[in-house]
Protein backbone atom coordinates (compact mmCIF):
# COMPACT_ATOMS: atom_id res chain seq x y z
CA UNK A 1 0.00 0.00 0.00
CA UNK A 2 1.59 3.29 -1.03
CA UNK A 3 2.07 6.29 1.18
CA UNK A 4 -0.84 8.30 -0.21
CA UNK A 5 -3.32 5.46 0.29
CA UNK A 6 -2.14 4.89 3.88
CA UNK A 7 -2.58 8.58 4.52
CA UNK A 8 -6.12 8.50 3.14
CA UNK A 9 -7.10 5.66 5.47
CA UNK A 10 -5.79 7.61 8.46
CA UNK A 11 -8.15 10.53 7.70
CA UNK A 12 -10.78 10.94 10.47
CA UNK A 13 -14.22 9.67 9.40
CA UNK A 14 -15.81 13.11 9.57
CA UNK A 15 -13.44 14.27 6.81
CA UNK A 16 -14.03 11.36 4.47
CA UNK A 17 -17.28 12.83 3.16
CA UNK A 18 -15.56 16.12 2.48
CA UNK A 19 -12.79 14.39 0.57
CA UNK A 20 -15.28 12.40 -1.48
CA UNK A 21 -17.11 15.58 -2.40
CA UNK A 22 -13.81 17.12 -3.43
CA UNK A 23 -13.05 14.13 -5.64
CA UNK A 24 -16.46 14.45 -7.30
CA UNK A 25 -16.21 18.20 -7.66
CA UNK A 26 -12.73 17.70 -9.02
CA UNK A 27 -14.34 16.26 -12.11
CA UNK A 28 -15.87 19.67 -12.60
CA UNK A 29 -12.69 21.65 -12.25
CA UNK A 30 -10.93 21.11 -8.91
CA UNK A 31 -11.66 21.20 -5.17
CA UNK A 32 -10.72 24.81 -4.48
CA UNK A 33 -12.19 28.28 -4.67
CA UNK A 34 -12.39 27.84 -8.43
CA UNK A 35 -14.59 24.75 -7.98
CA UNK A 36 -17.61 26.99 -7.47
CA UNK A 37 -17.49 27.77 -11.17
CA UNK A 38 -20.13 26.09 -13.30
CA UNK A 39 -18.62 23.03 -15.04
CA UNK A 40 -18.64 22.70 -18.80
CA UNK A 41 -21.54 20.74 -20.26
CA UNK A 42 -19.09 18.07 -21.39
CA UNK A 43 -17.65 17.64 -17.89
CA UNK A 44 -21.15 17.55 -16.39
CA UNK A 45 -22.28 14.91 -18.86
CA UNK A 46 -19.26 12.76 -18.01
CA UNK A 47 -20.15 13.09 -14.33
CA UNK A 48 -23.74 11.99 -15.06
CA UNK A 49 -22.43 8.89 -16.80
CA UNK A 50 -19.99 8.15 -13.97
CA UNK A 51 -22.95 8.08 -11.59
CA UNK A 52 -24.53 5.36 -13.71
CA UNK A 53 -27.11 7.38 -15.61
CA UNK A 54 -27.77 7.66 -19.31
CA UNK A 55 -28.12 11.22 -20.47
CA UNK A 56 -31.84 11.32 -21.23
CA UNK A 57 -35.02 12.62 -19.62
CA UNK A 58 -36.04 9.23 -18.22
CA UNK A 59 -32.77 8.95 -16.29
CA UNK A 60 -33.07 12.57 -15.21
CA UNK A 61 -36.51 11.89 -13.74
CA UNK A 62 -35.19 8.81 -11.97
CA UNK A 63 -32.44 10.94 -10.40
CA UNK A 64 -35.07 13.39 -9.14
CA UNK A 65 -37.17 10.57 -7.67
CA UNK A 66 -34.05 9.08 -6.05
CA UNK A 67 -33.28 12.44 -4.42
CA UNK A 68 -29.87 12.52 -6.11
CA UNK A 69 -29.30 16.26 -5.88
CA UNK A 70 -25.69 16.02 -7.06
CA UNK A 71 -26.70 13.94 -10.06
CA UNK A 72 -29.62 16.21 -10.94
CA UNK A 73 -27.39 19.27 -10.73
CA UNK A 74 -24.99 17.58 -13.13
CA UNK A 75 -27.84 16.79 -15.53
CA UNK A 76 -28.88 20.44 -15.47
CA UNK A 77 -25.33 21.69 -15.96
CA UNK A 78 -25.04 19.35 -18.93
CA UNK A 79 -28.05 20.99 -20.56
CA UNK A 80 -30.96 18.77 -19.51
CA UNK A 81 -34.43 20.30 -19.83
CA UNK A 82 -35.33 21.43 -16.26
CA UNK A 83 -39.02 21.01 -17.11
CA UNK A 84 -38.80 17.38 -18.20
CA UNK A 85 -41.86 15.31 -17.31
CA UNK A 86 -42.27 11.95 -15.66
CA UNK A 87 -43.53 9.55 -18.36
CA UNK A 88 -45.82 7.76 -15.90
CA UNK A 89 -47.46 10.75 -14.25
CA UNK A 90 -46.90 13.48 -16.88
CA UNK A 91 -45.82 15.72 -14.00
CA UNK A 92 -42.92 18.17 -14.44
CA UNK A 93 -39.98 17.15 -12.27
CA UNK A 94 -40.49 20.20 -10.06
CA UNK A 95 -43.94 18.90 -9.14
CA UNK A 96 -42.46 15.43 -8.56
CA UNK A 97 -39.94 16.88 -6.11
CA UNK A 98 -42.46 19.18 -4.41
CA UNK A 99 -45.00 16.47 -3.56
CA UNK A 100 -42.22 14.55 -1.81
CA UNK A 101 -41.35 17.64 0.24
CA UNK A 102 -37.82 17.36 -1.11
CA UNK A 103 -36.77 20.97 -0.55
CA UNK A 104 -33.11 20.41 -1.52
CA UNK A 105 -34.24 18.98 -4.86
CA UNK A 106 -36.80 21.75 -5.36
CA UNK A 107 -34.05 24.30 -4.76
CA UNK A 108 -31.69 22.58 -7.22
CA UNK A 109 -34.36 22.45 -9.92
CA UNK A 110 -35.32 26.09 -9.45
CA UNK A 111 -31.67 27.11 -9.62
CA UNK A 112 -31.40 25.02 -12.78
CA UNK A 113 -34.20 26.95 -14.48
CA UNK A 114 -37.33 24.93 -13.71
CA UNK A 115 -40.55 26.84 -14.38
CA UNK A 116 -42.26 27.43 -11.04
CA UNK A 117 -45.59 27.77 -12.87
CA UNK A 118 -45.36 24.56 -14.93
CA UNK A 119 -48.46 22.40 -14.54
CA UNK A 120 -49.08 18.68 -14.26
CA UNK A 121 -51.82 16.61 -15.94
CA UNK A 122 -54.43 18.05 -13.58
CA UNK A 123 -53.41 21.64 -14.17
CA UNK A 124 -51.70 21.89 -10.78
CA UNK A 125 -48.47 23.78 -10.22
CA UNK A 126 -45.74 22.53 -7.91
CA UNK A 127 -46.95 24.93 -5.20
CA UNK A 128 -50.55 23.74 -5.41
CA UNK A 129 -49.43 20.12 -5.14
CA UNK A 130 -47.06 20.93 -2.28
CA UNK A 131 -49.86 22.63 -0.35
CA UNK A 132 -52.26 19.79 -1.10
CA UNK A 133 -49.75 17.23 0.19
CA UNK A 134 -48.73 19.43 3.14
CA UNK A 135 -45.14 19.55 1.88
CA UNK A 136 -44.28 22.54 4.04
CA UNK A 137 -40.56 23.01 3.23
CA UNK A 138 -41.13 22.80 -0.52
CA UNK A 139 -44.13 25.12 -0.32
CA UNK A 140 -42.07 27.75 1.50
CA UNK A 141 -39.39 27.67 -1.22
CA UNK A 142 -41.94 27.90 -4.00
CA UNK A 143 -43.85 30.71 -2.32
CA UNK A 144 -40.65 32.77 -2.28
CA UNK A 145 -40.17 32.65 -6.06
CA UNK A 146 -40.58 36.11 -7.66
CA UNK A 147 -42.12 34.70 -10.86
CA UNK A 148 -44.76 32.65 -9.04
CA UNK A 149 -48.32 32.98 -10.34
CA UNK A 150 -50.05 33.43 -6.99
CA UNK A 151 -53.50 33.06 -8.56
CA UNK A 152 -52.92 29.77 -10.39
CA UNK A 153 -55.81 27.33 -10.03
CA UNK A 154 -55.83 23.57 -10.41
CA UNK A 155 -58.65 21.44 -11.78
CA UNK A 156 -60.55 21.86 -8.50
CA UNK A 157 -60.24 25.63 -8.74
CA UNK A 158 -58.31 25.89 -5.49
CA UNK A 159 -55.71 28.64 -5.34
CA UNK A 160 -52.65 28.78 -3.11
CA UNK A 161 -54.56 31.27 -0.95
CA UNK A 162 -57.47 28.89 -0.46
CA UNK A 163 -55.12 26.01 0.36
CA UNK A 164 -53.29 28.16 2.92
CA UNK A 165 -56.57 29.25 4.50
CA UNK A 166 -57.71 25.63 4.63
CA UNK A 167 -54.46 24.68 6.37
CA UNK A 168 -54.71 27.78 8.59
CA UNK A 169 -51.24 28.89 7.51
CA UNK A 170 -51.72 32.47 8.63
CA UNK A 171 -48.21 33.65 7.75
CA UNK A 172 -48.47 32.27 4.22
CA UNK A 173 -51.91 33.84 3.77
CA UNK A 174 -50.48 37.24 4.63
CA UNK A 175 -47.56 36.77 2.22
CA UNK A 176 -49.85 35.76 -0.61
CA UNK A 177 -52.11 38.76 -0.06
CA UNK A 178 -49.09 41.06 -0.03
CA UNK A 179 -48.09 39.61 -3.38
CA UNK A 180 -51.47 40.28 -4.94
CA UNK A 181 -53.42 37.06 -4.42
CA UNK A 182 -57.05 37.52 -5.47
CA UNK A 183 -59.04 37.18 -2.27
CA UNK A 184 -62.32 36.53 -4.08
CA UNK A 185 -61.31 33.75 -6.49
CA UNK A 186 -63.58 30.74 -5.95
CA UNK A 187 -62.97 27.01 -6.34
CA UNK A 188 -65.05 24.67 -8.51
CA UNK A 189 -67.81 24.66 -5.87
CA UNK A 190 -67.89 28.45 -5.77
CA UNK A 191 -66.30 28.72 -2.34
CA UNK A 192 -63.92 31.63 -1.80
CA UNK A 193 -61.16 31.74 0.81
CA UNK A 194 -63.63 33.54 3.09
CA UNK A 195 -66.01 30.56 2.86
CA UNK A 196 -63.11 28.33 3.86
CA UNK A 197 -62.08 30.53 6.79
CA UNK A 198 -65.71 30.54 7.97
CA UNK A 199 -65.84 26.75 7.82
CA UNK A 200 -62.71 26.62 9.95
CA UNK A 201 -64.06 29.24 12.34
CA UNK A 202 -60.74 31.07 12.19
CA UNK A 203 -61.50 34.63 13.27
CA UNK A 204 -57.95 35.86 12.62
CA UNK A 205 -58.07 34.71 9.01
CA UNK A 206 -61.55 36.13 8.55
CA UNK A 207 -60.30 39.53 9.71
CA UNK A 208 -57.27 39.39 7.40
CA UNK A 209 -59.33 38.36 4.37
CA UNK A 210 -62.06 40.92 5.01
CA UNK A 211 -59.45 43.66 5.41
CA UNK A 212 -58.03 42.58 2.03
CA UNK A 213 -61.39 43.09 0.34
CA UNK A 214 -63.09 39.71 0.65
CA UNK A 215 -66.80 39.80 -0.20
CA UNK A 216 -68.66 38.98 3.01
CA UNK A 217 -71.78 38.00 1.03
CA UNK A 218 -70.16 35.93 -1.72
CA UNK A 219 -72.31 32.97 -2.76
CA UNK A 220 -71.08 29.56 -3.85
CA UNK A 221 -72.82 27.42 -6.48
CA UNK A 222 -75.47 26.36 -3.98
CA UNK A 223 -76.08 29.93 -2.91
CA UNK A 224 -74.22 29.43 0.33
CA UNK A 225 -72.48 32.37 1.98
CA UNK A 226 -69.55 32.40 4.43
CA UNK A 227 -72.08 33.21 7.18
CA UNK A 228 -74.02 30.05 6.32
CA UNK A 229 -70.84 27.96 6.60
CA UNK A 230 -70.13 29.47 10.00
CA UNK A 231 -73.70 28.61 10.97
CA UNK A 232 -73.45 25.01 9.80
CA UNK A 233 -70.38 24.42 11.95
CA UNK A 234 -71.59 26.43 14.92
CA UNK A 235 -68.79 29.00 14.86
CA UNK A 236 -70.50 31.84 16.73
CA UNK A 237 -67.47 34.22 17.01
CA UNK A 238 -66.92 33.85 13.25
CA UNK A 239 -70.60 34.48 12.53
CA UNK A 240 -70.68 37.59 14.71
CA UNK A 241 -67.55 38.98 13.07
CA UNK A 242 -68.93 38.36 9.59
CA UNK A 243 -72.13 40.23 10.44
CA UNK A 244 -70.13 43.10 11.94
CA UNK A 245 -68.26 43.33 8.63
CA UNK A 246 -71.36 43.36 6.46
CA UNK A 247 -72.56 39.76 6.09
CA UNK A 248 -76.33 39.80 5.53
CA UNK A 249 -78.20 37.24 7.72
CA UNK A 250 -81.34 37.57 5.58
CA UNK A 251 -79.74 36.15 2.44
CA UNK A 252 -81.08 32.79 1.27
CA UNK A 253 -79.34 29.94 -0.53
CA UNK A 254 -80.69 28.20 -3.63
CA UNK A 255 -83.00 26.16 -1.42
CA UNK A 256 -84.47 29.19 0.33
CA UNK A 257 -82.62 28.67 3.62
CA UNK A 258 -80.97 31.45 5.62
CA UNK A 259 -77.93 31.11 7.87
CA UNK A 260 -80.28 30.81 10.85
CA UNK A 261 -82.07 27.92 9.13
CA UNK A 262 -78.77 26.12 8.61
CA UNK A 263 -77.76 26.64 12.22
CA UNK A 264 -81.09 25.23 13.40
CA UNK A 265 -80.90 22.27 11.01
CA UNK A 266 -77.50 21.36 12.43
CA UNK A 267 -78.69 21.82 16.03
CA UNK A 268 -76.58 24.91 16.66
CA UNK A 269 -79.43 26.27 18.74
CA UNK A 270 -77.69 29.20 20.43
CA UNK A 271 -76.22 30.43 17.17
CA UNK A 272 -79.56 29.92 15.41
CA UNK A 273 -81.16 32.30 17.92
CA UNK A 274 -78.40 34.87 17.41
CA UNK A 275 -78.93 34.71 13.65
CA UNK A 276 -82.73 34.87 13.91
CA UNK A 277 -82.40 38.00 16.07
CA UNK A 278 -80.02 39.49 13.50
CA UNK A 279 -82.52 38.75 10.72
CA UNK A 280 -85.26 40.61 12.58
CA UNK A 281 -83.04 43.65 13.11
CA UNK A 282 -82.03 43.63 9.44
CA UNK A 283 -85.64 43.54 8.29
Amino acid sequence: MNREVKTLFRVPSQRVGILLVCVLVGLFGGCSASASRKPTPEAAKRFVQLRGYEFNEKSFVSAVVANDVLGVTAFLNAGMNPNAKDEETSAPVLVTAAVRDNDAMVRALLQGGADVNARDFGGYTALLRALEKESEASAALLLAQPSLDVNAQGANGMTALNWCVLGEREGSVQKLLERGANVNLSDKDGDTPLHTAAQRGNVNLLEVLLAAGANANAKNKLGGTPLMWAAVYGHEPAARLLMEKGADPTLKDNGGKTAADWAAKNKRDELAQVLHDAEKKKK
